[in-house]
């Protein structure tokens, strides 16, 4: 039997799905014992004869260590930019480490960049959506319309399954200025 604890910085599990949506995806994890220490500081790691001791910092202040056989750390990504050498080719770099685009072209007219190396949304298909859009600026006979983030689908492997398409509820309510809105 496999024990699992997630340690989350936020209010709550995916912040940028709909609340219920969030609320609904916790509870089933909880319910099939998944342990999330939400609003959480994970405060360090070490392997303690042969297992990992993880302490964390409780948002109301307590401090809690708790020992497991092995620990997935997943804090972001970071784009990995290095290896190609940007300053060789002189291209922007922003100040998150990023390679700096507009509409996927960088500083320099003949280089383009997808994915995560860029600021955009950090999704594999958005990646694969910049890298096509890229090939059709270099490529299409006419060039095409800039590229939006506005329509981005993103699908969650969980119980239940989580998928949107575009904004969520409350960015919809935002930029409708209160209009009724719904979730189907």
């Amino acid at each position: 039997h496999t024990k699992v604890y997630l340690i989350d910085r936020a209010d709550r599990i995916l912040p940028f799905e709909d609340e219920d949506i969030s609320r609904i995806c916790a509870t089933n994890l909880e319910a099939k014992g998944v342990t999330v220490h939400h609003r959480a500081q994970l405060l360090g790691m070490k392997v303690v004869n042969g297992c990992v001791e993880y302490t964390i910092q409780h948002h109301l202040g307590g401090v809690e260590t708790i020992r497991v056989d092995r620990a997935l750390l997943a804090v972001g990504r970071v784009p990995n930019v290095d290896v190609i050498h940007p300053q060789a080719a002189n291209i922007q770099i922003t100040p998150s480490g990023h390679i700096a685009t507009n509409d996927t072209q960088s500083s320099q007219p003949h280089i383009y960049a997808a994915g995560d190396v860029t600021e955009a949304v950090a999704l594999v298909n958005v990646g694969e959506i910049e890298a096509r859009h890229a090939i059709e600026k270099l490529y299409a006979p006419q060039p095409p319309k800039a590229l939006t983030y506005e329509n981005i689908s993103t699908i969650m492997f969980l119980d239940p399954e989580v998928a949107s398409i575009g904004m969520n509820e409350l960015q919809a309510q935002r930029k409708t200025n209160g209009v009724p809105c719904g979730c189907v």
